[in-house]
């Protein structure tokens, strides 16, 4: 008999819901410098580098500086984003939608069929610009991540690991049909994989792209 298993990660979610343009804070906003974007400790280009920001990475702002500043020929402002700790960035390389030459499918997604949808438990999907995948139910203690690719219409799963605790469980791959509605809602196939699995064969599921703040 094929085992089920039920799979989910962690995370904080504080709802909102994006208006474009909008200058309330915060909001979401994605990184739309090729070379990546610099995260500063304060609002200043003196400031020490605590990372690289990635092209298309999701970020939250919930604070801007309170001047402008020219830095490339960009005037804008500095804005704070949520992270454990202070760190800024420059707002002239941030977008409120995603660069249009990067895979739709990078960013956080809700699952929209589920029984959850409606509720503070939401199931998502998470596809970052490293290759990261992460899928669960959020406010769970439990998580399940692995690596992305995609060629054409077909998304690869591979080196997925469902974590719990101190519990480690290797999955095999899994293979997913993308199809794209436009660019926030798209529709996803899964289609042939080995159990265990975290989806069924042939089951289609409708993803939106998600308007929460996920600290």
């Amino acid at each position: 008999m094929r085992r089920k298993i039920i799979i989910f990660f962690y995370f904080i979610c504080i709802p909102l819901y994006i208006t474009p343009q909008s200058e309330e804070l915060p909001r979401i906003m994605f990184v739309n410098a090729p070379a990546g974007l610099r995260v500063r400790s304060e609002p200043s280009t003196t400031a020490s580098i605590r990372r690289t920001l990635l092209y298309g990475e999701r970020v939250i702002i919930n604070k801007k500086s309170d001047n402008l500043q020219t830095i490339d020929g960009i005037t804008d402002y500095w804005y704070r984003i949520s992270t454990y700790e202070e760190n800024w960035v420059f707002g002239g390389y941030l977008s409120e939608n995603l660069p249009l030459d990067l895979p739709i499918i990078l960013g956080l997604w809700d699952d929209i069929n589920s029984p959850f949808f409606r509720d503070y438990f939401r199931v998502g999907y998470w596809f970052n610009p490293n290759y990261e995948f992460l899928f669960g139910i959020k406010e769970t203690g439990h998580v399940v991540y692995g690596s992305w690719e995609i060629n054409d219409d077909i998304i690869r799963i591979f080196n997925v690991r469902y974590h719990e605790g101190h519990i480690e469980v290797d999955y095999t791959e899994e293979f997913i049909q993308l199809r794209i509605i436009d660019n926030n809602n798209i529709v996803l196939t899964f289609l042939n994989h080995e159990p265990p699995a975290f989806v069924d064969n042939n089951k289609t599921i409708e993803l939106r792209r998600s308007p929460d703040i996920w600290w």
